[in-house]
């Protein structure tokens, strides 16, 4: 499935590469750029297939969109890009599951007078 945007490009669903499907390709000024899409859970999954898909469609750079899950207490830093062999994967993080501002405790808990 695609969605066509006759002055912006071309967004492919789902479509099929050397060694699986692509969740996402971005078709720009007729280059192709590949997003692939991860719920992180508990491990970090995800740039070793987004790297093959880079290699099948010989692509330098790649994206990674992480859906981040994980409670507060269990969150560590991710990279913004992960060098490979094939090129750079830049990682952008979404926090589905923050802390609501009412169980964060604010830095100024009393107001001077």
């Amino acid at each position: 499935m695609f969605f066509r945007n006759r002055d912006s490009g071309l967004v492919l669903r789902e479509f099929a590469s050397g060694v699986g499907f692509v969740d996402i390709g971005i078709v720009l000024s007729q280059v192709l750029h590949i997003v692939e899409l991860k719920v992180l859970v508990k491990s970090f999954r995800g740039p070793a297939q987004l790297e093959q898909y880079m290699i099948s469609e010989d692509r330098r750079e790649g994206w990674l969109v992480v859906l981040d899950t994980r409670p507060e207490k269990r969150k560590t830093n991710l990279p913004e890009v992960m060098p490979t062999k094939q090129g750079p994967i830049k990682i952008l993080i979404v926090d589905i599951n923050p802390t609501a501002p009412s169980k964060k405790k604010s830095a100024l808990t009393s107001r001077p007078d």
